[in-house]
């Protein structure tokens, strides 16, 4: 019985001695390869400036709830509609002779690479629209005369020159507003120092175009915006009581 239990324990160890032998096998590595990532170029995307400071990224008929990263570095809840698109002129009443609106706010000009671009230069650019009647009657024309004005009637200080003296005229002024890097987080600021915003402009044609902001020099690829710029219209004497609407197309550029 002894000699019989004393094999067993030997056979025992011997198991135990071969498993552990096993373990100083060195193990190969296998390498596994991650197949090649196409990273799919988006769009340079202009958005419609607005009244409300809030660097929204609403396109045209979009009505969807986003939130977006504010100034200050915080996010809030937009609800894109018209409004997110639109600025409003305070009213006048029909004069006698020659009045201008008061300035109105337009911020979030605003413009975003997506292009998969590491350095461009920037521009964004403006065109103004004639204000146009809504009910019967005449539209307000840039570059138009209605009322006859004279060199002495049709001045002021936004005027364009002598040249076109007497003609309707609206003016866009870029530069009393900023402009802010809004992401990256890495190049949120409150300004940008490397973007310059144009100068306040007069014009009297449509297609005149209006130097809004740009970059000096090449400037990392990010979403940027201008708040704090005006615009407002010179209005003719003997104006249609009607409401008008009109449009400003902001473009974006990258070279």
């Amino acid at each position: 019985m002894t000699k019989s239990s004393s094999i067993k324990v030997l056979a025992g160890l011997a198991s135990f001695v071969a498993i552990a032998g096993l373990s100083l096998v060195p193990v190969k590595a296998q390498d596994t390869t991650v197949t090649t990532l196409n990273i799919t170029a988006g769009a340079l995307t202009m958005y419609a400036g607005d009244a409300t400071d809030n660097n929204d990224l609403c396109a045209s008929l979009d009505t969807a709830t986003y939130n977006f990263m504010q100034d200050g570095g915080t996010t809030s809840s937009v609800t894109c509609s018209a409004a997110e698109r639109t600025v409003a002129l305070t009213g006048i009443t029909v004069s006698s002779s020659r009045q201008s609106t008061s300035p109105a706010t337009i911020n979030d000009i605003l413009c975003e690479d997506l292009t998969g671009s590491e350095d461009n230069t920037y521009s964004v650019a403006a065109t103004i629209g004639d204000l146009v009647n809504g009910g019967t009657g005449s539209n307000i024309t840039l570059g138009a005369n209605p009322d006859a004005a004279t060199v002495e009637t049709a001045l002021d200080a936004d005027a364009p020159t002598l040249a076109d003296a007497g003609k309707v005229f609206a003016t866009l002024d870029p530069f009393s507003g900023t402009v802010a890097s809004i992401a990256p987080e890495a190049v949120r600021n409150a300004t940008s120092p490397d973007f310059t915003s144009g100068a306040k402009t007069t014009v009297v044609a449509t297609a005149t175009s209006i130097g809004v902001y740009s970059s000096g020099a090449d400037t990392a690829a990010r979403r940027f915006d201008q708040d704090g710029a005006t615009v407002k219209y010179r209005i003719p004497a003997f104006a249609d009581a009607a409401s008008y609407t009109g449009s400003i197309v902001f473009t974006c550029t990258a070279s």
